[in-house]
């Protein structure tokens, strides 16, 4: 529950304030840009991935126990910072989402039950997906044996983070759709969710400190043949 609060009130906090209006601005920026065909997307996307960037920036520096808000990254390395972040959301993205979509693709008729085990998998994949993806340069992230064997170190309390990101979810598409003003809402929402969502999940990396070795070994572990009984 620390953690939570925590995480609700670092985009009203100096360093957080910092990062809020910033990203809030770019995000209004990927909004006006994709205004423009196609040199206004592409421009868009990069941007996009800077927010990105800077969202895995975030989780980073919690998880590796820095309580201060960090600087927006540098863009020394452009395709580290404008490109890649695009590849690592999409792919975490299409993993915990594509078993629904699939599934509601095939299916004649969509049954509520399978619908919402689905939805449900999606939204536990997704943020230890982030989290990974943040914390490791690899691609374990993409691994769900990996990411499973997080779920299963974190414990119960990743489903309060979990719910607490899909409240907060809720609440920035609620105030997307109020209809005045809707660009500059949707920006601030968006910024507000994306600050929120990275303190939280990198908090959760830092609290569980220790877990990710446990699960490296685990997934690097070789299997272990039974010898067969003798006749």
């Amino acid at each position: 529950m620390r953690l939570v609060f925590d995480s609700l009130i670092f985009p009203f906090q100096r360093g957080g304030r910092r990062l809020f209006i910033g990203l809030a601005v770019l995000q209004l920026l990927v909004i006006l840009l994709a205004v423009v065909p196609v040199l206004g997307w592409a421009l868009s996307l990069l941007v996009l991935g800077y927010v990105y960037a800077t969202y895995f920036h975030i989780i980073y520096r919690r998880g590796v126990g820095d309580s201060e808000a960090p600087d927006f990254p540098d863009l020394d390395d452009p395709f580290e910072n404008l490109i890649a972040p695009l590849f690592k959301v999409l792919l975490i993205h299409l993993l915990s989402f594509g078993p629904l979509l699939v599934y509601l693709w095939q299916s004649g008729r969509a049954e509520p039950l399978p619908v919402l085990a689905l939805t449900l998998f999606a939204h536990l994949y997704r943020p230890v997906g982030m989290m990974i993806a943040a914390m490791d340069e690899s691609l374990r992230a993409m691994n769900p044996a990996v990411v499973f064997s997080t779920l299963r170190a974190l414990g119960p309390g990743y489903l309060l983070a979990v719910a607490a990101i899909a409240l907060v979810d809720l609440f920035q598409d609620s105030v997307s759709a109020l209809g005045f003003l809707d660009w500059a809402l949707a920006s601030l929402a968006a910024a507000y969710a994306l600050c929120f969502e990275a303190r939280l999940i990198g908090g959760l990396y830092e609290a569980n400190s220790g877990w990710d070795d446990a699960v490296a070994q685990e997934a690097a572990a070789p299997e272990v043949e039974v010898p067969p009984k003798d006749a």
